[in-house]
């Protein structure tokens, strides 16, 4: 875990690194999830990611990132140009 962390320090800052959410999310009194959209509403962008938390009362059981398809360019390679090109492709 320090070696990833060292990393992500590494590569900041990262103009893709935001964290804006709308402040929706889901909770069924076990599972909370909430995401952090791509698109923002000033028109910019942001790594797409959701996070998933399983909890006990207060207590996180269990946590999950999923990343977006463009999210996970970026993480694999560190290369931000590859967001950008896709960008172009699939809007």
């Amino acid at each position: 875990m320090r070696a990833f962390f060292k990393e992500g320090v590494r590569r900041r800052p990262n103009e893709l690194v935001r964290w804006y959410r709308d402040g929706r999310y889901f909770f069924d009194g076990e599972t909370l999830i909430w995401e952090y959209p791509r698109l923002l509403p000033d028109d910019g962008e942001q790594i797409d990611i959701c996070e998933a938390l399983d909890l006990d009362g207060e207590l996180i059981q269990r946590h999950r990132v999923y990343w977006g398809f463009r999210a996970q360019m970026v993480h694999r390679t560190g290369n931000v140009s590859l967001f950008i090109e896709a960008r172009m492709l699939y809007d």
